[in-house]
């Protein structure tokens, strides 16, 4: 029973690491999309903008 548990357990934390991971990537992908479609239609303002036109 406590190996069984212990499996479990070890389960439980990769499967919860892989959520972050994808959850973190599919976070970073669609910023990086809407910074790509911000520059592309001229409108940068987030987060932090080097656009010396944006007023």
């Amino acid at each position: 029973m406590r190996r069984f548990r212990l499996n479990t357990l070890i389960l439980l934390a990769i499967l919860g690491l892989c959520l972050l991971i994808c959850g973190f990537s599919i976070t970073t992908t669609y910023y990086a999309w809407d910074q790509l479609t911000a520059t592309a239609t001229g409108t940068v303002y987030f987060p932090a903008t080097t656009d010396t036109t944006a007023p």
